[in-house]
């Protein structure tokens, strides 16, 4: 499932402020890990530094001053260079290893035991040889430095996780904000799509990338806008010229039915006449669908419209066409010539389909009506319901197989849609907006 473009930028702020943080977090333990080890380093130094002034070295051995300093009770060690242990506490058990190696030390040096037992060894040299006449051993417990990077290490993740989650906060506040007003904009045209196209967003000014894109637009609807008064103008001057040789064709028809005899030419005259009025409500459906989609959309309604569309179809022998009467109140906003025009290549693809019934249903959901066609026919091929529209497609001898992109072409210029149904047999529905 797509995500949407406001949950994308929450989950990209959220991603980025996660990775900042983490970055953050693990750079300020090594960073206190470091300091935490030169800390400790420091504190064993003075130690041993303080210890080691305490040595004096006589020709053959080495010795430690009384004193009443209480550095050699804090985890202190003095041996001399034989490695026998002159003063500091008897260690224990755990200890003496390490303690046994680094009595014989001829560098500095440190190592940790346990985990939390840091030692520095530091050499110090006799004034007679110089060579290292004895060895300072200082220890260190290091669990306080860890009881504080482990504070430290919970803070900066509480503090992190705060960050993260104020950041995916603030992202979906700024994000509804913004996208609010995309999506009002987006409401309103498409409102205008369906019922007016005059319609403009008129947010003043450009001040930001909203109010920019939203004066962009309008200038576009005004171009679009031009460009369709400009076409309705055409088309009505079109239907008006031919309105008028029409109307003089049918009234010299009609003059000359009443003085012919001949049964040939009052036929012929009568097949004119009708051929006339035929012209004459193409031009009226024509007009109706170019000022449709102009805006200038009317309603009807549905029940009207069915019994018109029914009172139009052809008599098929054998066929039965059954209409299910609709609400009175139920009306759409397309204009009945429109309505009539575009269910004309339905139903008369359904009487020549069906068995025995074709139905004219009705049903509505919400602000849209739904216009059912259906018949007891064999239905669409399942290899021809993706191209069942394109035009010039046809599965009878002789049909042209511009009934049903006629049709759609009419449900889309008034906001429909024409849609080819689930039913088991021939089942097409027209998707229109209601009134």
């Amino acid at each position: 499932m797509a995500l949407s473009l406001r949950a994308r930028v929450v989950l990209a702020t959220t991603a980025t402020t996660l990775a900042a943080a983490a970055v953050l977090v693990v750079g300020v333990q090594v960073l206190l890990a470091r300091q935490t080890r030169a800390d400790s380093l420091d504190v064993l130094h003075g130690r041993a530094d303080a210890a080691a002034s305490t040595i004096r070295f006589s020709s053959d051995h080495a010795r430690v001053l009384e004193t009443p300093s209480t550095v050699l009770d804090q985890d202190i060690w003095i041996f001399d260079r034989a490695g026998r242990r002159i003063d500091g506490s008897t260690p224990t058990d755990a200890v003496r290893p390490t303690l046994a190696r680094l009595s014989r030390s001829a560098t500095e040096e440190d190592t940790t035991i346990r985990g939390h037992l840091r030692f520095y060894a530091r050499p110090v040299l006799s004034p007679a040889d110089g060579k290292p006449g004895a060895v300072v051993v200082a220890a260190l417990d290091l669990t306080p430095y860890e009881r504080s990077e482990s504070r430290s290490l919970r803070y900066s993740l509480a503090l992190a996780a705060l960050a993260v989650v104020a950041a995916g906060v603030a992202a979906w506040i700024a994000s509804a904000a913004s996208l609010g007003q995309v999506r009002r904009m987006a409401r309103r045209a498409d409102a205008w799509r369906e019922h007016d196209l005059t319609g403009r967003f008129a947010l003043g000014r450009p001040h930001d990338e909203l109010t920019e894109l939203a004066h962009t637009l309008d200038r576009m609807l005004d171009r679009i806008g031009q460009a369709l008064l400009a076409e309705r103008r055409l088309t009505d001057e079109v239907a008006h010229e031919l309105r008028t040789p029409l109307a003089v064709i049918r009234t010299e028809a009609q003059l000359a039915l009443s003085r012919v005899e001949d049964p040939l030419t009052l036929e012929s005259l009568v097949a004119v006449v009708d051929a006339t009025e035929r012209m004459e409500a193409s031009i009226g459906t024509m007009l109706a669908v170019a000022r449709a989609a102009h805006g200038e959309a009317d309603t009807c309604r549905v029940r009207e419209v069915l019994d018109q569309a029914a009172a139009a179809a052809p008599e098929v022998p054998g066929r039965v066409l059954r209409v299910e009467q609709a609400p009175d109140a139920l009306t759409v906003a397309v204009p009945a010539a429109v309505l009539v025009a575009a269910l004309g290549p339905l139903v008369d693809n359904a009487l020549r389909h069906a068995r025995h019934l074709v139905r004219l249903a009705s049903t509505t959901d919400g602000d849209r009506v739904s216009i059912r066609v259906s018949d007891d026919g064999d239905g669409v091929p399942e290899d021809l319901r993706e191209h069942v529209f394109e035009p010039g497609l046809t599965t009878t001898e002789h049909g042209a197989g511009l009934g049903l992109p006629l049709a759609r072409r009419l449900a889309r210029s008034a906001g429909g849609e024409l849609l080819l149904g689930a039913g088991p047999g021939g089942d097409f529905v027209l998707d229109l907006p209601a009134g």
